[in-house]
């Protein structure tokens, strides 16, 4: 349709490469048009606990996504908004303050840059090693007063700015423009998977009162901390739902294609009155031995330890950062990502933290046949077109060179040379 942006997303995952592509129509609405999906055997993707290890297959499996994509939508996309995940990710909050430029101190987008250009000073010099990947401010001060998000056309004679920065290790930012570069495509932002998933599932409301964004995939969980509708805390943890399965295939002695199945189809780490605990569910064996049989409630028995495991680490983290979840996060959790389809893990996660826990499903429609993308295994990769429906005009202004930001930057220093006489 005439008017409609169109951007495409890639998540990649450890287990599951996706490509999706969505079109914004003229009052702002987001549908999903095409889609490509690679699930790999574990390791498989060229991709672990979200860092790239092999670049030409992770190359390979990008090519096969995004023209699954393409072909679905009927037109080629030559840029993508890459979600990413993965260790190597650390987050920390600094704060800024500049002297607002002008006669008449009326605050404009070059104060807003210099205040934020500031606060990003906080964290320098950095590590070859490091990036900063994203700056998101929590909220702005002017003159003493805070809490302020959205200082432009307000006067004053400070401006200040608490910010959550988020960094990266460099090497994994320039394999993923050498993966995206290999496959002929080309990169328009890099967006932490954390970010992606939470403008996914979380609205305003739970933003504003306070919750914790989960999303576990199968080799990351990567968390976000949200209250008074900013971001106050995030993290990566190099575990996923891959250790599930490992468990799954070393207790079962079972092959681990064979385990992850189990896990999809019967896995659950809570027997309610919706399930029979004596099921008798088959087990297959490894080189060439019968297959054996198992209750259900045994499956629980091994998958529950590892996922209360979890629950302490992710516990534990928020606790040193000062945040009390119960206190603090009155929204409770919001569970997302590929494991957040096993049954009970949602239960368990109330029982650990007594909190309300709800499964985080994106929000959007789509006119894929077959494919509901409203599923949390598909957050990340909905946030990031949502993401990117966000900072189209960051993007045009790329697109051309950069103009309006030449421009600020010019006319700012005008401004300041002339309030200075």
């Amino acid at each position: 349709m005439e008017n409609e942006k169109i951007l495409m997303s890639l998540d990649l995952g450890s287990q599951n490469i996706k490509a999706m592509i969505g079109a914004i129509d003229h009052s702002g609405t987001l549908e999903v048009k095409g889609m490509g999906v690679v699930t790999c055997s574990m390791g498989n993707c060229g991709i672990s606990e979200g860092i790239i290890k092999n670049i030409e297959m992770t190359v390979r499996n990008i090519s096969q996504v995004v023209n699954d994509a393409q072909t679905q939508y009927g037109e080629n996309i030559h840029e993508m908004i890459v979600g990413f995940s993965g260790r190597h990710i650390e987050s920390r909050n600094e704060e800024g303050s500049v002297v607002v430029s002008g006669r008449e101190h009326e605050i404009d987008e070059d104060d807003i840059e210099r205040v934020k250009d500031q606060a990003k000073t906080k964290v320098e010099p950095l590590p070859e090693s490091k990036a900063v990947v994203k700056q998101i401010p929590r909220w702005y001060s002017i003159d003493g007063e805070d809490r302020i998000k959205e200082p432009r056309g307000m006067s004053g004679i400070k401006l200040g700015v608490d910010m959550h920065i988020i960094l990266s290790n460099t090497q994994q930012i320039r394999n993923i423009e050498k993966c995206v570069m290999k496959a002929d495509l080309g990169l328009k932002d890099t967006v932490p998977n954390l970010l992606a998933s939470s403008m996914a599932v979380m609205d305003k409301d739970e933003s504003e009162l306070g919750c914790l964004v989960m999303d576990m995939g199968a080799g990351t969980t990567d968390i976000a901390v949200f209250m008074d509708d900013a971001l106050h805390y995030s993290d990566v943890l190099e575990i996923g739902g891959n250790i599930v399965t490992r468990d799954l295939a070393t207790v079962l002695k079972t092959p681990k294609n064979k385990a992850e199945q189990l896990k999809i189809k019967y896995g659950t780490t809570y027997v309610d009155e919706s399930l029979d605990p004596d099921e008798l569910i088959e087990v297959p064996a490894v080189g060439g031995r019968p297959p054996r049989h198992i209750k259900r409630e045994n499956l629980e028995e091994i998958i529950r330890p590892r996922l209360e495991e979890i629950g302490d680490l992710i516990f534990d983290r928020i606790r040193r950062n000062n945040i009390n979840i119960t206190r603090d996060l009155p929204a409770g959790i919001i569970l997302t990502g590929g494991m957040a389809r096993l049954h009970g893990f949602d239960r368990l996660l109330e029982q650990m933290f007594d909190v309300q826990v709800k499964i985080g499903k994106p929000g959007i429609t789509g006119s894929l046949t077959g494919l509901d993308v409203s599923q949390p295994q598909f957050a990340a990769a909905v946030g990031l077109l949502l993401y990117g429906k966000n900072h189209l005009n960051e993007y045009e202004e790329r697109f051309i060179g950069d103009l309006p930001a030449v421009y600020r930057k010019i006319t700012g220093y005008l401004k300041r040379l002339f309030s200075n006489r």
